[in-house]
């Protein structure tokens, strides 16, 4: 409405809670604007009484559409790593609360698009026109203007209709359907660095490690969670299919404070022909997966699953936690697999439990990487007594409570050591007790316990019937013998470990037969670790993860044709 009641050459859209404090903002903003090549122009932008700079310039992309570099992080005198705050320069975008445009060529794109972007992207989405229309949005710092930023909102309805859902959710899809080329990809950023946060910074969580320009290997994605189902289930089969060379795999890298939010644009400028999701019921990972199904159907959706999240015990560390967070899990799981193309889980029973949520599911087995399991030493017979152990994370204590009685009438004759919960009901009766370790060090800190006989014991319960047989896969791969509960994950593949039933005195005979027999105890170990080697390495069963993590048919030639 404005534009039309002026006949001015230029044109400054400046926001109402701007103050002017610089004579001549306006002249070094007409430098610019004068050139045949320029559409638009726009200063400096800081906050009042900080100096804090507010814009710098606007990146496709950071944040979701589209973010100020930057912002909140450098005072206006202060200057980033390249200097690049401190410098004239062409961006894709500028913001409309300070921006002087050329008249024609403002006609000439049409303006501003009332309808389409009412209140939200209304002024990246007129730059973005003036670029495809040749001219070129130029920044600069010489001319400043302290900007109070939301003071108007707060004095109109614009802030209402700018957190209105149905309108911010109607932007972005029109802005992504619009401009997703130029969102995903900004000339004016580098590739490299972040669009997470505004400090300008390389992307150390989501790196984009292979040549989006250059494609011979599918290229997968993966969301894992943080601890050890993450690596065994998303980090270790990647690494592995790397070093192969039989698919590019990238994986979203936790560390420091981690983040919590992924943006759809941040996945479309990786060009993954797959992304996988871990057990993703929490709302971040389910946004994503519908974004994603809806504005970039081309990705192949994986969700990776390795527990019965349906049905955890009432003795497990995380039960209160999921039915505070998650107690809509099923229906939460219902959805996020209506996004996703195929599941994946590690045990048959998994694949029955989901069978009903999604058609296409693939079951492959949790196995152990070479390099980190197959050349590590475990000793025996380091002690006086022999040395008895567990290994495991807090969320098992109903299992282990299964044997608190066998641990306390044991003590005399064996040394119970554990490595990560030790309850106190049996502190008094373990000989040592060692924290639990990061993944990286945890096969070697595992092996110098050195343990003559292992335990497993696992309540009978829906959800322990789903679980995988990675600890005895882990005992196994260290040659160590193993008394465990008869249970199927323990059954798998005929394992040849000493099956107990869940009663004291089925317990102490079976530890008590091992200890009285160390020879025999030795041979067992070594059969079971025989017997992980040969079904249970990762790299020999490398095909199954492919396969899982590619369409049905997928080669490289299929995949940039599609």
């Amino acid at each position: 409405l404005g534009m039309q009641q002026s006949d001015a050459e230029y044109v400054v859209f400046l926001n109402n809670d701007t103050e002017i404090v610089q004579s001549s903002w306006l002249k070094r903003l007409m430098i610019h604007a004068q050139r045949e090549d320029v559409g638009a122009v726009g200063p400096r932008l800081v906050y009042p009484e900080t100096g804090i700079l507010q814009h710098a310039g606007t990146v496709l992309g950071m944040g979701g559409i589209a973010g100020a570099p930057f912002a909140g992080n450098l005072t206006f005198t202060e200057s980033d790593v390249m200097g690049r705050s401190q410098c004239d320069q062409n961006y894709s975008a500028l913001t409309a609360a300070c921006l002087l445009v050329t008249r024609s060529v403002f006609d000439a794109v049409g303006g501003m698009d009332e309808h389409q972007f009412p209140v939200l992207y209304g002024d990246v989405d007129l730059c973005l026109k003036i670029q495809s229309f040749g001219k070129k949005m130029v920044w600069t710092p010489y001319s400043t203007v302290v900007h109070f930023e939301g003071a108007t909102q707060k004095k109109s309805n614009y802030e209402a209709l700018a957190k209105d859902e149905a309108m911010s959710h109607s932007a972005f899809k029109n802005m992504v359907k619009k401009w997703l080329p130029q969102l995903v990809s900004d000339p004016a950023f580098n590739p490299n660095l972040s669009l997470a946060t505004t400090d300008v910074q390389p992307d150390i969580y989501l790196p984009r490690n292979w040549d989006v320009n250059f494609y011979d290997r599918v290229r997968v994605l993966g969301l894992p969670l943080p601890g050890g189902s993450g690596d065994y289930r998303i980090i270790q089969p990647f690494e592995a299919l790397s070093f192969a060379g039989l698919q590019q795999c990238e994986h979203y890298r936790h560390g420091g404070e981690g983040r919590q939010k992924i943006h759809m644009i941040e996945i479309a400028r990786l060009q993954p022909d797959t992304i996988v999701f871990q057990a993703a019921v929490d709302n971040m990972q389910m946004d994503l997966a519908k974004a994603l199904q809806t504005n970039l159907p081309g990705i192949f959706q994986v969700c990776s699953m390795d527990d019965l999240l349906t049905d955890i015990p009432e003795k497990s560390s995380v039960y209160k936690s999921q039915k505070r967070h998650f107690r809509d899990v099923r229906s939460r799981l219902r959805k996020v697999l209506s996004y996703c193309d195929r599941l994946v889980v590690s045990t048959q029973p998994l694949a029955d439990a989901y069978a009903e949520l999604i058609d296409d599911i693939r079951v492959v087995p949790n196995r152990l990487p070479r390099e980190h399991w197959t050349n590590l030493i475990s000793q025996r017979g380091t002690s006086e007594k022999p040395r008895v152990g567990w290994v495991g994370a807090g969320q098992h204590y109903g299992d282990l409570e299964i044997i608190f009685d066998v641990i306390k009438e044991t003590a005399d004759e064996v040394d119970w050591i554990f490595m990560g919960m030790c309850p106190d009901e049996i502190k008094p009766f373990v000989k040592q007790s060692h924290e639990f370790v990061s993944i990286d060090v945890y096969p070697q800190t595992m092996a110098r316990l050195n343990l003559d006989l292992a335990v497993a014991p696992l309540e009978i319960s829906h959800f322990n019937q789903a679980k995988s047989n990675l600890r005895l896969l882990e005992y196994g791969v260290l040659g160590w013998p193993v008394v465990c509960t008869d249970i199927y994950p323990y059954q798998t593949n005929d394992a040849p470990v000493t099956r107990v039933a869940n009663e004291k005195a089925a317990w102490l005979e079976a530890i008590r037969s091992h200890i009285h027999d160390p020879v025999a105890s030795a041979a067992a170990g070594e059969r079971l670790r025989n017997w992980v080697l040969q079904h249970y390495i990762l790299e020999d069963h490398l095909e199954s993860w492919q396969q899982s993590f590619a369409r049905d048919g997928q080669s490289p030639s299929l995949a940039i044709a599609s």
